[in-house]
């Protein structure tokens, strides 16, 4: 057999090497043929690898860089940006249809990441290659929406329905920014006449829900969502399901509870009811819900939902146990990653969860989130040095973040003899009005009320604490961050009292309450412990 085997490789061996001789260039390249082959398989693992290989013996074939970074983008979004720049060059130029398409990939990976004006120069460049393809132009008028520029992004949606009368998505687009402006009843209008053209459109029910929701038809709103939930798994009305609390989340959770009457066998339903009873802060419930739907169908795994929520409730152990599940899975998701990470660190293991942050950073080194994420936990682990050097990476690649001006700030002032230098980062935090919806517990104002306290300026920061408390009184968060304010004032008695509230409002972090410096006296008084100790128990 052995024999046989080697008689059939010197055989193959030669024509092997005549067919990679002869191997054509662009997208005649065998390699890159190969690959397209197997994408359409949907084998998407093994065209990774023949696109690279055509990269091998072409090294500018701009096709192959293009699929390639489609493959890779999910896992290495700077790898995809790195590799769709070099397809713009050099990609033939008279091809314009695909260069056209590889600045319209490279702008929606850029406004994947939140940078949606650098996002619509690549779209421009994309529609000036190929005035035919529309694509661009969806693209831009979205951009503008989320840059709350809703008139321009209507005026490039009516562009779209002069070249194409009747554009369905371009009418959604113009009620989106009906309701983005509050203009209820003529973004309800636009999606009932949408509703008669296009039945079977969850997005539109999705939409026309979201209007009546905000409108404060609350239970007409709900179904609507539901409707298009039971229609497929919506985006739109997911997205929507995930943002709501209080009394729109009541109404959703009411109108879903209807279909888990009707149909309980069906996961879907406790699935999305756990949604909604997450984003409205009942985590016991949502939990219940997330681990029912894994019972129903065992092909359907939660283990993030469910770490999500362990987290949340301040059960570290478990948390880590699913979210070390799920990244056995996708070892890309870099928010299971995070969320383990927090974990590690409430639980002490301070180098686990550093050994996290710099995993996020090698998936992604030009995502400031990764480095901000691994200078948090070194401050709250009081190594400053490491902390400052953190966050001066978050300025380099971003000169514009207020939360690591104070974080660079404060570890210079926690470092000791750095006064000189720590005092104009703390002016440019004030300065700074750009922050990241990644940094959960620090808004500008809250930035300010820090620096401002450092600078010595007591009056200013306990103004915008109060301002703060007023409009988030219930917001356990806030009510920790009040507590640290006034524990940094030497006021131990109102420290004490905010920190009460914050853990009866649910704040979990015991650690950060164990170990920050500003709670040192705090820590001496007498009921501090029992306190703590009681809330640790629950």
């Amino acid at each position: 057999m052995r024999k046989s085997t080697l008689l059939f490789l010197s055989i193959l061996l030669p024509f092997s090497l005549f067919a990679q001789k002869k191997s054509g260039t662009g997208k005649d390249n065998y390699y890159y043929q190969r690959g397209v082959s197997y994408i359409q398989a949907d084998d998407y693992e093994q065209a990774a690898t023949y696109f690279a290989q055509a990269l091998e013996e072409e090294e500018h074939n701009g096709y192959a860089q293009m699929m390639l970074a489609v493959n890779v983008a999910d896992e290495d979004a700077t790898r995809a940006f790195s590799l769709l720049t070099q397809a713009v060059q050099d990609l033939p130029k008279k091809d314009k249809k695909m260069r056209s398409l590889a600045y319209v990939m490279r702008g929606k990976l850029l406004a994947i990441h939140g940078r949606y004006q650098e996002a619509i120069q690549n779209f421009l460049m994309a529609e000036k290659l190929d005035r035919k393809d529309l694509r661009p132009l969806y693209e831009i008028a979205d951009a503008l929406y989320q840059l709350k520029e809703y008139d321009l992004s209507d005026n490039v949606y009516k562009e779209l329905n002069k070249r194409n009368p009747g554009d369905a998505i371009a009418a959604i687009g113009i009620a989106q920014n009906a309701i983005a402006r509050e203009e209820y009843d003529k973004a309800i209008l636009l999606l009932d006449q949408l509703i008669t053209r296009i039945p079977e459109s969850s997005e539109v029910f999705a939409l026309r829900g979201t209007a009546y929701m905000d409108k404060g038809e609350l239970e007409r709103g709900a179904q609507d969502i539901v409707t298009a939930l039971e229609m497929d798994d919506n985006n739109t009305a997911f997205n929507y399901l995930q943002t709501q609390f209080g009394k729109k989340a009541e109404a959703l959770q009411m109108a879903i509870r209807k279909k888990m009457t009707q149909a309980p066998e069906k996961p879907e339903w406790h699935f999305y009811f756990a949604a909604a009873a997450e984003s409205n802060g009942q985590l016991e419930k949502a939990l219940e819900e997330y681990k029912q739907c894994m019972s129903l169908d065992t092909n359907i795994l939660l283990h993030d939902d469910i770490a999500r929520c362990l987290k949340e409730l301040g059960h570290y152990q478990e948390a880590v146990i699913h979210s070390t599940l799920h990244l056995q899975r996708y070892p890309q998701d870099d928010k299971a990653r995070l969320i383990r990470a927090t974990c590690y660190d409430e639980l002490y293991l301070t180098d686990s969860a550093l050994l996290d942050c710099d995993t996020l950073i090698q998936h992604q080194p030009y995502n400031t989130a990764a480095y901000y994420n691994k200078a948090q936990f070194l401050f709250w682990n009081m190594r400053y040095e490491e902390a400052a050097e953190c966050y001066s990476a978050v300025l380099a690649l971003d000169s514009t973040d207020a939360c690591s001006y104070l974080g660079y700030a404060l570890s210079l002032t926690h470092m000791g003899g750095h006064t000189t230098e720590a005092r104009p980062a703390f002016l440019t935090a004030i300065k700074c009005e750009t922050l990241y919806s990644y940094m959960q517990i620090a808004g500008y104002q809250r930035v300010s009320q820090f620096a401002y306290l450092h600078l010595g300026n007591r009056s200013e920061a306990e103004k915008i604490q109060q301002q703060m408390l007023k409009m988030r009184m219930h917001d356990a968060t806030e009510l920790f961050t009040a507590a640290r304010l006034y524990a940094l004032l030497g006021d131990t008695a109102k420290s004490m009292e905010y920190l009460r509230q914050a853990l009866e409002e649910g704040f979990k972090r015991f650690k950060l309450i164990r170990t920050l410096p500003e709670f040192g006296e705090v820590r001496q008084l007498p009921e501090f412990e029992p306190l703590l100790q009681d809330y640790q128990k629950q």
